[in-house]
């Protein structure tokens, strides 16, 4: 059995953070960042840190965060003001839904062949 050996492994791509839309949500729902860190039991300080990327935030407070402004967790990280392809077609009839995605694929093979 090989040992393990940090120098053999190779990155497969960039490695690049995920963008937090926490304030953006956070202004979005109209909210301060004392009455989001009330919501959730955390100091103003957390909520502060969170926002400016100067404290790492853990799942159990992602969904914490999401519960506190009626969000997904998945939801952190887009930007409110850009809604999910899941939003816009929440109510829609499935044919819409269907065609819908038929079009997306469609557009995803074009790039593709660049």
């Amino acid at each position: 059995m090989t040992a393990y050996n940090a120098a053999m492994v190779t990155r497969i791509g960039p490695r690049k953070a995920f963008r937090l839309y926490l304030r953006e949500w956070r202004e979005h729902r109209g909210l301060t960042q004392d009455q989001l860190a009330q919501r959730i039991g955390k100091a103003k300080g957390q909520v502060s840190g969170w926002e400016s990327g100067s404290r790492g935030l853990r799942q159990d407070m992602a969904a914490d965060l999401a519960y506190a402004l009626d969000i997904s967790i998945d939801d952190l990280y887009r930007d409110p003001a850009a809604p999910s392809a899941d939003d816009l077609l929440r109510d829609a009839p499935p044919e819409v839904r269907a065609l819908a995605i038929d079009m997306i694929k469609t557009l995803l093979r074009g790039t593709s062949k660049r």
